[in-house]
């Protein structure tokens, strides 16, 4: 592993439904940069304080079909839908030279009559940089919704950092929308694999 690059865990839940910022993906994953030039694909963007650079692998949402059992006399499997997202490249922010906390959020959201609505969060994982340290790779995260009505779906990213001291340093709001960065691992589930989000039936 790079030295400058450490490993986040992912511990609890998170209600951090509060960012503002939307960027575009590339190739290589969705990359925000402070300060950077609005990128043509983007739908928007925004930045709160001095976050840093922040990269999402993809695929960015993938439809998973698995085969859960609900009763085993009789014998009764049942399809069910779990969404994945891969992680996340974060670096510290350039504001402060001392240890930083960041930390990443991942939402699962529905399309509903007042646009996308939230469905899920996800673990919410936390890491601190300092030192050789530069940035912090989070993880994967899974999400098997109760309700698996059929729509549109996809993930949304939040990241804040803060100071050495715990006040606050930045925050960014990230979700993908272009194709080619979604994945549908279905048999007997319909799944549609669109800019940025998936459709399943």
């Amino acid at each position: 592993m790079n030295d400058s690059i450490a490993r986040a865990t992912l511990r609890g839940h998170s209600r951090l439904r509060r960012w503002a910022m939307a960027a575009a993906a590339t190739g290589a994953g969705l990359l925000m940069a402070a300060g950077s030039a609005l990128p043509a694909q983007a739908i928007g963007f925004e930045t709160i304080g001095s976050p840093g650079n922040v990269t999402l692998h993809g695929p960015f949402i993938s439809a998973i079909e698995e085969t859960v059992v609900v009763s085993y006399d009789p014998y009764i499997p049942v399809s069910v839908r779990t969404f994945g997202t891969s992680g996340a490249l974060v670096e510290r922010s350039p504001a402060t030279n001392g240890a930083q906390t960041i930390r990443v959020s991942y939402t699962l959201q529905k399309y509903g009559a007042n646009g996308w609505e939230w469905v899920l969060d996800g673990g919410l994982a936390s890491g601190v940089v300092s030192g050789a340290v530069t940035s912090l790779e989070f993880p994967a995260w899974d999400a098997t919704p109760v309700a698996q009505g059929a729509g549109s779906y996809r993930f949304v990213y939040g990241v804040d950092w803060y100071d050495e001291y715990g006040r606050f340093i930045g925050f960014a709001f990230l979700y993908p929308n272009l194709p080619g960065e979604t994945a549908c691992f279905t048999v007997t589930l319909g799944c549609v694999a669109n800019a940025g989000w998936v459709d399943i039936g």
